[in-house]
C-alpha cells in the first residue's frame, strides 16, 4: 500500500503542511524502477551537456555552419 499523502476536495497541491519522506516513496514504487530511472534521467543529462560543451569542436571537425 502506498502511503504518499492523497490530495482532497479541501487540500491544494500548494500545501506545505504535507510532506513526502525518502522511505514512504521507496515503499510506494518498485526500488530497482526507481533506482534505474533516476541513473537514467542523470545520465542522459550528462550526455546532453557533453554534446553541447563538444559542439564548436564538432562543427569545426565536420564544418557545419
Amino acid at each position: 500500500m502506498c502511503l504518499l499523502p492523497r490530495p482532497t476536495a479541501g487540500v491544494s497541491f500548494g500545501d506545505h503542511d504535507s510532506h513526502v519522506d525518502l522511505q514512504d516513496l521507496l515503499a510506494c514504487g518498485h526500488a530497482p524502477t526507481l533506482v534505474s530511472a533516476f541513473l537514467y534521467s542523470g545520465f542522459s543529462c550528462c550526455i546532453w551537456g557533453l554534446n553541447g560543451a563538444m559542439a564548436p569542436f564538432i562543427t569545426d571537425t565536420y564544418h557545419i555552419t
